[in-house]
């Protein structure tokens, strides 16, 4: 069941333990916590916004919040409260519990809610965010495909297999070869640090074109 907020009788401290065990990014508002008939919802970001505006202005955590303005009444004349109604959307996005998947995705593709509430005769009976949405799907293709997605996690197991392979092969050749790997006539030599060095050439091993003893040079210079 989604952790709701009653529409009034609920202090400020009450409100702020409930904000402290949940994480969710809104709190439906019913009218009590038996029957669950839906009111509103409000966003976590606009309630902490609505208590902590409370807090500067010193406002005692034992003061009852209410969340509709004609549920004033309910609230002792002689107490204070805390008006909370600017921030409820009244209207928020509703679903039939029979909904397909594919049109509540599609919901939050085109209209972009943080939550979709599902309500049943005026009732809540859940809330939904992508996250839930994913998961669920992810888990409905596992159950539909699963010897695709048992295929998948083998490759992927048999390329962890490779690149290990491959590197302990590299380091068993790096330390036979002393650091030095020949490839063809040319050699090449691996510093401490790692970084490969120019091929060594010696001076006789040229073609007689680009070859040139240093002596050479200088007298072209």
């Amino acid at each position: 069941d989604p952790t709701c907020l009653t529409v009034a009788g609920m202090s400020i401290a009450e409100i702020e333990a409930v904000m402290e065990q949940s994480k969710f990014q809104g709190f439906p508002i019913v009218e009590d916590l038996d029957e669950k008939v839906l009111l509103g919802f409000i966003g976590r970001t606009e309630l902490r916004y609505a208590l902590r505006k409370a807090e500067r202005e010193r406002t005692p955590k034992r003061t009852l919040c209410s969340f509709k303005a004609d549920n004033h009444s309910t609230v002792s004349s002689e107490a204070a409260f805390l008006d909370l109604q600017q921030f409820v959307n009244a209207t928020p996005l509703t679903v039939h519990p029979n909904l397909p998947l594919e049109t509540t995705m599609e919901l939050f593709k085109k209209l972009g809610p943080r939550v979709i509430l599902v309500e049943h005769r005026g009732r809540l009976t859940g809330l939904l965010t992508v996250k839930d949405c994913l998961k669920y799907q992810f888990q409905a293709e596992a159950l539909e495909h699963p010897r695709e997605a048992g295929r998948h996690g083998g490759q992927e197991a048999l390329w962890q297999v490779i690149r290990s392979s491959a590197t302990w092969v590299a380091d068993k050749a790096r330390n036979i070869s002393g650091g030095r790997l020949r490839l063809g006539d040319e050699q090449q030599t691996t510093t401490a640090d790692g970084e490969a060095n120019q091929p060594l050439r010696h001076a006789d091993a040229g073609d007689g074109h680009g070859d040139v003893e240093l002596e050479d040079r200088r007298e072209v210079i």
